[in-house]
């Protein structure tokens, strides 16, 4: 009994351990960047100009380039989960479902770096022979296809970050799809329902599993840094082309954290490593809430 009493006490320690540090995390970030809400207020926000020669700081289309690049990654990275999650989970052979899995979870594995490298040297060159060039002689009259195509920008940065999360989302909906009850898909199967409706069943069961998914895939890639500033080029202004150069919350930290030697700078660069921090971490929360949600009605569903 005394055993348990102590084991208890050492959960419950560091348990709130690691809970204090998130909330001394954000209370430091937020100190760090006082000033600079107090100077600018809500136009550090909403502002367009970013100019830490004239003191001038303003993140919106940095802002835009982040959800923009996300919502790029997010369109490639969720069909290609959804498809894998439900080939692992369902037609696999039992004998090489775990060598398929560890495949694919190994992508979680590598580096950032290395995503950067690869994107740098090998799929920035590829996508602009290949890709953008025949795209802008076909579609040179939409406007999103216009400007210059370097094969470095949005849609690279896009391209790595899919590649990044797909991991990430496939393990999460290929667990819940071995979670769901046999039931339902053994009463699709009876009806002489195809796999395709038998997919499309079970996704439908798994919705908020997948949002969930979605969201904590989101808050991957939202987070990325090193890779994304490798990429993405690196320009000042809203994005009009999905070729054009930009930046993101994290890859302008990478960029001009070292090169910060104005103090006013050093602050603006830790409010945006405020705010990037607040929506990774309403991110976060919301996702586990909905997981929480579907494996409890997956269980209330089993009994």
């Amino acid at each position: 009994m005394k055993g348990d009493y102590v084991f208890l006490y050492i959960l419950v320690f560091l348990s709130l351990f690691f809970i204090s540090i998130v909330f001394l995390l954000g209370f430091e970030l937020y100190q760090g960047s006082s000033q600079i809400f107090s100077i600018y207020g809500i136009n550090f926000i909403l502002g367009s100009v970013w100019d830490p020669v004239k003191n001038i700081y303003g993140i919106a289309p940095i802002i835009v380039g982040s959800f923009l690049t996300c919502l790029i990654a997010l369109i490639l990275a969720v069909p290609i989960s959804l498809l894998v999650a439900y080939f692992i989970s369902d037609l696999t052979p039992a004998k090489l479902k775990p060598f398929v899995s560890s495949l694919v979870e190994l992508l979680a594995a590598v580096p950032s770096v290395i995503y950067g490298l690869w994107g740098l040297l090998v799929l920035a060159p590829f996508l602009r022979s290949n890709v953008y060039l025949p795209l802008q002689k076909t579609f040179y009259f939409i406007p999103i296809f216009q400007g210059a195509s370097t094969g470095y920008g949005i849609l690279t940065a896009g391209i790595i970050l899919a590649i990044m999360i797909l991991p990430t989302i496939t393990s999460i909906i290929r667990e819940a799809i071995e979670l769901l009850p046999l039931q339902i898909k053994e009463a699709a199967i009876s009806l002489g329902a195809f796999r395709y409706q038998v997919a499309r069943i079970i996704f439908i069961h798994l919705k908020l599993t997948i949002i969930a998914a979605i969201i904590l895939g989101f808050a991957r890639a939202f987070g990325e840094a090193m890779a994304v500033a490798m990429v993405i080029g690196g320009k000042h202004g809203f994005p009009v082309s999905i070729f054009d150069t930009g930046y993101t919350l994290p890859s302008i930290i990478v960029n001009e954290f070292t090169e910060a030697v104005n103090p006013l700078h050093y602050d603006a660069l830790i409010a945006v490593g405020f705010i990037l921090f607040i929506i990774a971490l309403l991110n976060i929360v919301f996702a586990r809430l909905l997981i929480y949600r579907s494996t409890r009605f997956f269980k209330l569903s089993i009994t």
